[in-house]
Order: structure tokens, then sequence, then C-alpha cells
């Protein structure tokens, strides 16, 4: 329908497949739509949803070390000089460590994280939208897990690797986890906006004039910053301060934002002769997170946040392509208790740290560091390999690593899910079902790094 009444449009909106009642109130719609006169033109309604979808930036660590690993070699060959060396490494792309590598499943090749975050403009907004467009200071949610990145909505780790649905090998995107901290902790401690303060608390300007602080009911200082609204907005910021965090979008929904950019890349990524570089989705299993985070306290929330909540959300999206979750094998993720190595029974430290040298991925060079490591202090290699190895970097030291595969939730990407993944889906697509975009399918800034 070209033409509305602001009822009319709205409860078009509310009823169209994949719409959800928090996107709208994100962008503050309701609120909007209540304040027209008369017919609401299409053209007036998309303008303003364009105008008011909220930014989000994307950043990305990790990644192959392939580009940087050919170069050198080269070079060490001889096929290229010191001068052209130098000026195609000056213009390789910085690669941006990674923090959490260690938490993941054996058998997965180039170890990356991504993060979504939200600028620190988007909270300096002027009001005129959604309630997280209201906030009136610039508030900032520091993660203990990001402290260098503020403002992250959530991430996800991932790595590259084989998985096996109903016996077919299908190259994976997979992810090891899937956290908001930023939602974590507000469905803990609660949103709050404006200079608001926890009973007890105070501000001044203390110790020094132009620097101002919060103090507890104890006296003791929280945080500080320049003038008053900065301190608050510090000291709320703080994961584990317990004075709630600023407000922010995807309270509830930051799980499909999760899927939908994860399954968008997986859909969309090439090899470099240009066929897909991915034919599946997969995730780890709950039990496999509660054995990587003993707490007895939070085991039956991953089993259920992993194993139910994940694929329920995954099925929804992808029903109407004929497509399912479905559980599959996940080559060499097998535990170390578990794990057989054939091969050589022995191999000189140095030459094993040669070869980590010119691995094509970051997370095998890792893996035979840390063999060779083990070789020389007097470890046998069988169990160097089996503590540390994976298939591939068995294999490159000739041999094999034998062990139980753990299982895992699998969406293969046929042909019809590809491309509906490449034009994106509601929570942040343009166009969508009804002609108006919700939200972009990713409104970024210039990443941090991106490595593939």
């Amino acid at each position: 329908m070209d033409k509305a009444a602001p009822s009319g449009w709205l409860g078009f909106l509310k009823n169209q497949p994949g719409v959800k009642p928090q996107e709208l109130e994100h962008i503050g719609l309701e609120p909007w739509l209540a304040k027209q006169e008369g017919q609401v033109s299409k053209g007036a309604v998309s303008q303003y949803i364009e105008s008011q979808q909220p930014q989000i930036n994307e950043v990305r660590k990790g990644g192959s070390n392939k580009a940087r690993n050919d170069l050198e070699r080269a070079y060490e060959s001889g096929s290229i000089g010191a001068d052209e060396y130098l000026q195609k490494e000056a213009a390789l792309p910085v690669r941006v460590p990674t923090s959490f590598a260690s938490y993941q499943l054996r058998g997965g090749s180039n170890y990356g994280e991504t993060l979504l975050t939200l600028p620190k403009e988007q909270f300096e907004k002027p009001i005129g939208a959604g309630p997280f467009l209201q906030v009136p200071y610039a508030g900032e949610y520091h993660s203990t897990h990001w402290p260098d990145n503020p403002n992250t909505l959530l991430h996800t780790r991932h790595n590259d690797r084989h998985v096996i649905a109903n016996g077919e090998i299908l190259p994976s995107l997979h992810l090891e986890e899937i956290q908001s901290d930023w939602h974590q902790a507000g469905r803990k401690q609660g949103y709050v906006s404006g200079d608001e303060l926890p009973a007890g608390h105070t501000v001044k300007e203390y110790p020094y004039p132009g620097i101002w602080s919060v103090f507890r009911p104890s006296g003791a200082i929280v945080a500080q910053g320049s003038d008053r609204s900065t301190a608050i907005a510090n000291a709320r910021g703080l994961a584990g301060g317990n004075m709630g965090v600023p407000d922010a979008p995807f309270k509830t929904t930051w799980p499909d934002l999760a899927l939908k950019r994860m399954l968008h890349r997986a859909a969309t990524e090439m090899n470099p002769d240009g066929t897909p570089k991915y034919h599946a989705l997969s995730w780890t299993a709950g039990k496999e997170q509660a054995e990587r985070y003993p707490d007895p306290a939070n085991e039956h929330g991953l089993h259920e946040f992993y194993n139910t909540n994940l694929v329920n959300k995954m099925n929804a999206l992808t029903k109407k392509y004929g497509v399912r979750v479905g559980k599959g094998e996940l080559p060499g993720s097998g535990n170390f208790e578990d794990a057989q190595f054939k091969g050589p029974v022995s191999l000189h430290h140095n030459d094993i740290f040669d070869l980590a040298n010119k691995a094509d991925s970051g997370e095998i060079t890792r893996q035979l560091r840390d063999i060779a490591g083990q070789v020389s202090q007097g470890v046998p290699l069988a169990r160097a390999v089996q503590n540390f190895g994976s298939h591939e970097s068995a294999r490159l030291l000739g041999g094999e690593l034998h062990m139980t595969n753990k299982t895992g939730h699998i969406i293969k990407i046929t042909p019809e899910l590809r491309a509906a993944a490449a034009k994106g889906f509601p929570l942040f697509t343009v166009g969508g079902a009804v002609g108006l975009p919700t939200y972009k399918m990713m409104q970024t800034q210039p990443v941090e790094h991106d490595p593939f």
C-alpha cells in the first residue's frame, strides 16, 4: 500500500513475517506515527525508518597468515628482492591478535573473533526515536572480555572446519561461541539512562578541579571523568559494577542478529577461484560449552541456549527455504585422552618450528609451536601431538591423528538459502517483504581488520 493511517501502518508492519516488535520499538516507530496527521505515505515511513536504524560497526580479529607466509617464502627463496618484499609487506593489513584462541575445539583453523559494536556517537544522538537513542550522555559499556573495544554489543568466536552432516562432508564456518556481555549484564543489573545513580551513590568534583568522581555508599571511588555525566557513564560502563548498564538495542534479539550476520558471511564469502568458501554454518553444542566453562550454576543455561534457543531461532529463519538444523560430526574435535597419533616416533623440535613458520594458518602455526615446545622439553612426539595437535598439524608432521569426533549443530547452506542470506533477512534488511527498510544488512564503519 502507498498510503495508510498511522494505525494502519503500525498494524501492517507488526503482522509482516520476520518483523519483530522489538525492531519497531528500537526505532521508535509507534511514537513517531502517533504524531502524524492524516494519511502517511509509504515514502515517509520508509524515510523515517531509514533515518532511525541503529548503526553497527564490525571488528574482526585474527584470520589466516597465508598472504604473509607466502610473501616470506618468496623472499626466502629469492624469487623477490628485499625492496619488493618491503613494499608488499607494508601493503598487508595488520593482523589484529585474538584473545581467546585456546577456547575452541580441536580440528579447526583460521580462528577469528568478530565483534559487533555500537559507536559512541549513537549515544549522543538527539532525542527523537527509540529509547536507546535518548541517552543524553556519552555512555560507554566496557566488557572485561573486550576492554579495548567499548560498546561491544555481541561477539562471536569462530573458525573454519569440515563437518559431516548426513554422511556429507561440508566446509563450514563454525561458531565456537556467541555471547553478549552487555545484555547479560543488563539482565542482571538493569538498564539506566541519564544521570541516574543507585541509592547511596554520590558524585562530586574531587579530588581536583575538572575531575569528577562517583562514590559508593562506603566512600570508595567507583570511577572518574572530566565532568559529572562522563563520570557517571564511566561508572555504569564498568562490567560488574552493579550500577546498571547503558541502554542498548537488541536486548532479546542479539542472538538473532549474530546468527543472521554469520549466516550472511558463510553464504557470501568466496574462494579465490570464485566458488563458495562455506557450505554450512555450524556451532558447538551445549555439552562442550559446559565442559569448557564448568560451572553448575550455568550448565543448564548453556545447554538451553546452544541446543534449543539457537536451533529454534535458526529453524524459524530457514524454514521457508526447506532447511533445518541437524546434528553432525566435527572431525578432529575429540578429547585429548581419546587422541592417538600414528606417525614418526620422533622429530627434532627445530624441524617442527620450521614447519610452524611455513604453515598457512595461524592456528596450525600455534599448534606446531606448542608441539615443538613440548618436544624440546623431552615430551614424546606422540604425546605432544595428542595434547596440542589436530588432523592438519599431524598431517604436516607426517602422520595421522585418530580421535572420537564430537557433534555439533549444522545448517547446510543450499543454493536457495545462500541467495536469501546474501540479500539479508529482516532485522537488518533493505527492502524486506513489504518493500520498506527495517535495518540495513550491516551499516558498518571501516573495520579494524578484515582478514578474509
